[in-house]
């Protein structure tokens, strides 16, 4: 029996936030190219790196989409951004939907992303938005800026946003009755291929999607004494990279457990589809977990840690790039992260560090690491929801989004979403 439901709801949750993280925790992200003072339009422009995410939060109410221009709803004086440094220039967005949070972006002066279940494609010149008339639980636009791959309560999509094309992928109805849950997307570098998942209690089911043949090939990722295996990118446009959780010690014990270990594996679409063409190329000890944030023609973009298999925020980790075949690039060790992406030009960090707790949200700070020194850009204080931070194609801006809860006159909280862009000289 592939599922024990008494248990579903606990693996749920780490489940999806093993998939999801990557795209609100500031996976490297697409990037693409709108002239400026041309209006923020759907598939606009060529895409240079890989595909943007975003997961829609949950919510209450049905107004997910207001008129544009409406105001916040904030009584009591709240500042949830201080610049810290007077060189950068941080610029709160004041005049996106309500509910928004950033995907990346579409375009040198374009953001994409949800607010509430729609997608919105932002133009920072024009201060315009559009939407596609759908429903999206989660949406990744591929790196050619032309297709969108969406889920919601009818399944897996993807939508040719010149309006030449939607297919149905796949449904929830099948997997649900055997416990499964529908994951998300990621595109290929090329944007001729898309692999979407399903998953289950103890693993997951892959599939990449051919625009070229419209089939989708199931993937063989089973690795002896491993699962809850999870994506994370493309290195290339054949091979894969994943993370897989050690189901039990190097010395063979085994007790109910999120994983002892973590490695990375690779697969190869080009060798075909067997169980031999997806290995390990990371050998990680007991108590060692090294798992995947993005990937790119550059490498691996991963995470390393030691101690507990959640990995929870305040433990310290350390950071680095290492080559699709295995073998480390560069690390270094930063503390407190809830988000993280690497520049295009793979020269830059940009951060979230938790710096404590105000009331109900979590106070927070944005850093950029160049050349091994930090610099605090803005204190931020993030609610349920954030995104990012994202690179802009250029490297010359980051994008993030969060939400703060934000006390009224009447003494309730209400969560507000904020949407900010940074720029400095200092990094670029």
């Amino acid at each position: 029996m592939r599922t024990r439901l008494t248990n579903f709801l606990l693996v749920f949750v780490f489940l999806a936030a093993t998939f999801l993280l990557p795209s609100c925790g500031g996976q490297e992200t697409g990037q693409g190219s709108v002239g400026p003072g041309e209006e923020a339009q759907a598939g606009v422009g060529e895409v240079e790196g890989p595909a943007t995410s975003v997961t829609a939060p949950e919510l209450e109410g049905d107004e997910l989409l207001p008129e544009e221009g409406e105001e916040r709803e904030e009584d009591v004086e709240f500042e949830a951004v201080k610049p810290l440094d007077t060189i950068s220039q941080v610029i709160i967005i004041e005049d996106l939907p309500r509910y928004f949070l950033a995907g990346g972006w579409a375009g040198s002066e374009n953001i994409f992303g949800l607010s509430g279940t729609s997608p919105v494609f932002y133009n920072l010149n024009n201060k315009s938005f559009s939407s596609p008339e759908l429903t999206a639980w989660s949406a990744s636009l591929s790196p050619d800026g032309q297709k969108l791959f969406y889920t919601n309560e009818e399944g897996a999509h993807l939508l040719h946003l010149n309006g030449s094309g939607h297919h149905h992928l796949g449904s929830n109805k099948e997997k649900e009755m055997d416990g499964g849950f529908l994951g998300g997307g990621l595109w290929s570098l090329d944007s001729k291929h898309l692999l979407f998942w399903y998953g289950y209690e103890w693993d997951t089911e892959f599939y990449v999607y051919s625009l070229e043949s419209g089939e989708a090939l199931p993937l063989q990722t089973q690795l002896e004494g491993y699962f809850l295996t999870s994506p994370v990118g493309w290195a290339d446009e054949q091979r894969l990279v994943f993370n897989s959780r050690a189901s039990r010690k190097k010395d063979g014990t085994q007790e109910y457990s999120f994983g002892y270990r973590s490695d990375l594996a690779l697969y190869d679409l080009a060798a075909g589809n067997s169980k031999g063409n997806y290995k390990k190329i990371t050998d990680a000890d007991d108590g060692e977990f090294i798992e995947g944030i993005s990937a790119g023609a550059y490498g691996i973009f991963y995470r390393r840690w030691f101690g507990d298999a959640d990995g929870s925020t305040g433990a310290a980790a350390y950071y680095g790039v290492m080559g699709a075949e295995g073998g480390r690039h560069w690390e270094e060790k930063i503390e407190n992260v809830m988000g993280i992406s690497l520049s295009p030009d793979r020269t830059t960090l940009a951060y979230l560090a938790k710096t404590g707790q105000e009331g109900v949200n979590s106070r927070a700070k944005l850093v950029v690491k160049t050349q091994g020194k930090p610099l605090e850009l803005a204190e931020l204080y993030l609610g349920s929801s954030w995104s990012g931070p994202y690179w802009s194609p250029r490297g010359d801006k980051i994008l993030l989004s969060f939400s703060a809860s934000v006390e009224g006159k009447d003494k309730s909280y209400s969560e507000q979403y904020y949407t900010i862009v940074v720029s400095s000289s200092l990094w670029h």
